[in-house]
């Protein structure tokens, strides 16, 4: 081996796009440990901004027909030397998966001089960087050659850059250095350039991150819960018809990915909506599910679904991918995101996806609460608490939809009261109602009470479910095109009764509907209050 890239020159002409202007760097930073930041200008996308020893002498050369590469060296001597080559990303995106083959060739082609019968990748991330590496040993050096070499490939925000680190020995302290500048690289995009298609989501009072690549997606936004037991977050891709929806929760039982992923399995069979190849598999830290949905409402849907699930650190990950119209030509599609999914350490929530304001995770009032509200009847020592969704529920009535009309009290206590609300341009309808119960029970016993007079005609795909703290019912209703959801609560000898109808309902309102069903609550009012 060397001087020279070896492989990692042999790739590199693959893929020339651009080229890193030569000049005088540019200093960022001087942090106190010893260490330099400096970004290098790219002819016209950005900079590539790295960390090195501030010790280490940097140079830039050039080759014909190739971008120029950074060349770090030690201040005296030439026991080692640092070659880096920054190349901008192909239009489409370069995956995780094609590093992985780019560094699997190169290291096949380093076998054929080194040591060792194997050269196994190892994996180097950061927030904004991704890639593979391998070290190896020359069985023949030439005199004055470097013996040993570690080479790989990462990709950098919009970029994709070549490393190679040639050393006298594997265990120089200079190893480690070297690729620790590979982890903290960041590729600063020029003013008007695409954003990155990175998405980094952050759990509360955890010190990691999960980041995935989502290319050509819009973010929907981000949701916490109350409590701060579970991020919510969508997207979609509109040239793909690509849904994501990502849920990080608290763990709600003991088990790895592989009992949560069954257990959603579980349900999957247990629902009324029709699904066909249910598969199961692992891939890397995830258990995966997949399905498809052959048709909705009557109408050929054709829509793939598939599942990433990770347990991690006490939290449930959820990674959900959907596709509408799908052929086996999509495959590549679902493989690329789910291969670049992983867990690093740190939080940055400069670099998270788009976040909607949210409320307060420990609000002193409900008003405070930022889009929950709260309902309550008089004579009661507690409000019913949800988050509205940005729906005005400025239409107040008094009575029950099971007939008791009049706004009459017993011992002070009202009858009953509804709340309810619409956004036109949504097509979403939200109602809430609070009545003194009619017969002793739980929420089952309210549900199936209730139910018989809100039942809608044509109603189909009637899926009920929950608990005797709160159920449900879920259904579609084709003449009107819409998705409902009713939650059903006891409290206190009062029932309760919540409604949301979604208009043209698609699998990105999933999020909205479920935020509504885990934001219920009862609140106890102040003492004296």
């Amino acid at each position: 081996m060397s001087g020279a890239c070896g492989p990692a020159s042999k790739f590199a002409t693959l893929i020339v796009l651009g080229a890193l202007l030569p000049g005088p760097t540019v200093p960022v930073a001087a942090p106190g440990d010893g260490l330099v930041t400096r970004a290098f200008p790219m002819a016209g996308q950005g900079e590539f901004e790295i960390r090195f020893p501030a010790t280490w002498r940097q140079d830039i050369e050039s080759s014909l027909g190739l971008p120029p590469t950074l060349v770090f060296t030690p201040p005296a001597g030439n026991d080692f030397v640092m070659q880096m080559t920054p190349f901008p990303n192909r239009k489409e995106g370069t995956t995780f998966d094609e590093i992985r083959t780019m560094v699997e060739t190169m290291a096949q082609d380093t076998l054929k001089t080194a040591v060792e019968s194997t050269l196994p990748l190892r994996q180097v991330e950061g927030e904004d960087a991704m890639g593979f590496f391998y070290s190896a040993t020359d069985k023949a050096p030439g005199e004055g050659e470097w013996r040993c070499a570690t080479q790989g490939v990462a990709r950098v925000g919009g970029l994709v850059v070549t490393f190679t680190f040639l050393t006298r020995s594997h265990e120089a302290p200079e190893v480690r250095q070297a690729l620790e500048m590979i982890r903290p690289a960041r590729h600063r995009r020029a003013a008007g350039a695409d954003a990155s298609t990175l998405w980094t989501l952050t759990y509360p009072g955890k010190s990691w991150s999960l980041v995935l690549d989502l290319p050509g997606f819009q973010s929907t936004g981000r949701q916490t819960k109350p409590g701060g037991t579970q991020v919510m977050a969508g997207g979609e891709n509109p040239a793909k018809d690509m849904l994501v929806t990502i849920y990080l929760e608290k763990a709600d039982m003991p088990g790895n990915a592989v009992a949560y992923r069954d257990r959603h399995r579980k349900r999957l069979r247990d629902s009324p909506i029709k699904k066909s190849g249910i598969q199961t598999s692992e891939r890397g830290l995830m258990s995966m599910l997949e399905y498809v949905h052959r048709s909705a409402m009557g109408l050929p849907l054709n829509q793939k679904h598939m599942n990433g699930i990770i347990v991690h650190d006490g939290v449930w990950i959820d990674i959900h991918l959907s596709k509408s119209d799908y052929v086996p030509f999509d495959r590549p599609l679902f493989d690329a995101i789910f291969n670049s999914v992983r867990i690093v350490q740190g939080t940055n929530p400069a670099s998270e996806i788009p976040t909607p304001p949210v409320p307060d995770p420990a609000p002193s009032t409900p008003e405070a609460a930022g889009t929950f509200r709260s309902f309550t009847l008089p004579g009661r020592g507690w409000s019913l608490v949800l988050d509205a969704l940005g729906i005005a529920m400025d239409k107040v009535q008094p009575g029950s939809p099971s007939g008791g009309g009049g706004s009459g009290a017993e011992g002070g206590r009202a009858a009953g009261r509804s709340w309810s609300g619409s956004e036109t341009a949504s097509g979403y309808t939200l109602s809430v109602l609070m009545q003194t119960a009619e017969k002793p029970g739980d929420s089952f016993v309210c549900r199936d009470t209730l139910w018989e007079s809100f039942r809608e005609p044509g109603a189909s795909r009637v899926r009920k479910g929950g608990s005797a703290e709160q159920t449900s019912v879920e259904y579609t209703v084709p003449s009107n095109k819409t998705r409902d959801l009713r939650l059903f609560r006891v409290h206190d000898g009062t029932w309760i009764a919540i409604h949301l109808s979604k208009v043209g309902y698609r699998e990105s309102d999933a999020i909205l509907f479920e935020n509504l069903r885990t934001s219920v609550a009862i609140r106890d009012h102040p003492a004296g209050s």
